[in-house]
């Protein structure tokens, strides 16, 4: 029965508008269905996003922690929390829509003195689609939000504005602003369902031609698999599909450029403006095939150097990647690789046995950066849940731990239980962690050493 209970939280979580129940209760100061977290250094002070997929209470919240693990006051939010960022003293929170309320949108908060949060702007029944990610970057004026029907939004994190600006096609939940050429890049995914979203693998050596109705040779590679132009009837079939493998590519400095008032404005994705902003994403194999990628699950961006980091979900496994900006502006002509540098520093096959992870646990979700006695790191989640990993032997939850000056794993943390289902986490300026157990309705301290994760701090090894 437990277990019915745990599929239809998550079910709710990933696709059900759900409507409050009758016997449900205020949320006051309890903790439930964690789904994000972030750590102020100004306030000293933890900011816990409670969802209520589960139908318990009459809203969610976004709770506040001290370091000693007092829980210090909550605030109600709408029921269905989904992502939590910080912009210096500015909270922004996504949330999904349920069948009782506006609907989904963000909300922007600005931290106090004291640590309480005051309402800036409420975006509520702005989003026309299911969120599913939430970009911001330090110090930077704007962010955006994409949704699984490809829906991408940018707002301004004072509140002036929050506009739906493009519609991809598909889903992309590997989003990142480069403040410093003013560019939102979306990464797909395909699918929520990991375990079945694949690469494909394609030749590239000929372009459509009307005049022959054929994919022909003398027009050269044009960056489309080249099964996918045939004819005119393939070429229509599956332009959808073929989108699954382009990376959206959105300009906010040229927005700045235009009039105030023709200013992020919604723009359908024309074939003109493809050229430009859909770029596809692929690696060539010696036999000089190309491997179209997906599947790219979450983006996190340094506040140090500015350097980016990817994780990528890909038939139940997954890799992280690193990713540097070479160019400011996009022309017509670039491909992927003129723009960016990609290099991949974790896969399944080189996680090392002292991580406490295999090949089969290996599957990066949320990326968090962590800082030890001045050295960097990189924390990925590892989530395997009741709906899409049925087998109890192939659930597991956890966080593995790179060194990323020394490039190699250190100790992570891995878990079975339900009660220790890691699934958010934030981190303090002196490694100190909280893990917010999605089904276990908890928040789990957790300590980051330069030798791996510990779990427990300041006497603590749970908080209810």
């Amino acid at each position: 029965m437990k277990n019915i209970r745990y599929l239809i939280i998550l079910i709710s979580f990933l696709f059900v508008q759900c409507s409050v129940e009758d016997n449900a209760i205020d949320i006051d100061m309890n903790i439930n269905g964690v789904t994000d977290s972030v750590y102020s250094v100004s306030n000293q002070v933890f900011y816990i996003l409670n969802s209520d997929y589960d139908n318990s209470y009459k809203t969610g919240s976004i709770l506040a922690v001290s370091k000693e693990g007092k829980k210090l006051f909550a605030q109600e939010t709408p029921r269905m929390g989904r992502v939590l960022k910080q912009v210096g003293n500015t909270l922004l929170a996504l949330f999904e829509g349920s069948d009782d309320e506006d609907g989904a949108g963000v909300r922007i908060y600005n931290i106090e003195q004291d640590a309480s949060l005051k309402l800036v702007k409420s975006w509520e029944g702005k989003i026309d689609c299911s969120p599913n990610a939430l970009a911001t970057v330090d110090s930077y004026n704007y962010y955006a939000v994409s949704c699984g029907d490809g829906s991408l939004f940018v707002g301004d994190v004072e509140g002036n504005f929050f506009n739906k600006v493009r519609n991809y096609k598909t889903s992309h939940r590997g989003v990142f602003i480069d403040k410093n050429s003013g560019l939102i890049f979306s990464f797909p995914s395909s699918a929520s369902d990991s375990r079945y979203v694949k690469d494909l693998v394609g030749k590239d050596e000929c372009s459509y031609s009307e005049e022959s109705n054929s994919c022909d040779p003398n027009l050269g590679s044009n960056e489309v698999p080249d099964e996918y132009e045939t004819n005119k009837i393939v070429l229509n079939r599956y332009k959808e599909i073929v989108k699954r493998y382009q990376v959206g590519i959105y300009s906010i400095s040229s927005e700045l450029s235009k009039p105030q008032d023709q200013r992020f404005m919604f723009e359908e994705i024309d074939q003109n403006r493809a050229k430009t902003e859909l770029k596809y994403i692929y690696d060539v194999k010696e036999n000089g095939e190309k491997t179209y990628k997906t599947g790219f699950w979450y983006a996190v961006v340094s506040s140090e150097d500015g350097s980016i980091y990817l994780s990528r979900r890909v038939s139940g496994t997954g890799e992280i990647l690193k990713v540097n900006i070479n160019k400011s502006s996009i022309d017509e002509g670039d491909k992927i690789s003129d723009i960016l540098s990609i290099e991949t520093i974790q896969t399944n096959s080189s996680i090392e046995a002292s991580s406490g992870f295999t090949s089969n646990s290996f599957f990066p979700g949320k990326l968090v950066l962590v800082k030890i006695d001045g050295k960097k790191y990189l924390v990925a989640n590892h989530f395997k849940d009741f709906v899409y990993f049925p087998n109890k032997d192939a659930r597991l939850f956890g966080y593995s731990m790179f060194d990323l000056e020394q490039k190699k794993s250190v100790k992570g943390i891995i878990s079975k239980n339900v009660h220790n289902s890691y699934y958010s986490l934030s981190v303090d300026d002196e490694g100190l962690g909280l893990s917010g157990a999605f089904y276990g309705n908890k928040l789990i301290p957790l300590t980051f050493k330069a030798e791996g994760i510990v779990s427990g701090w300041n006497n603590l090894d749970s908080i209810y």
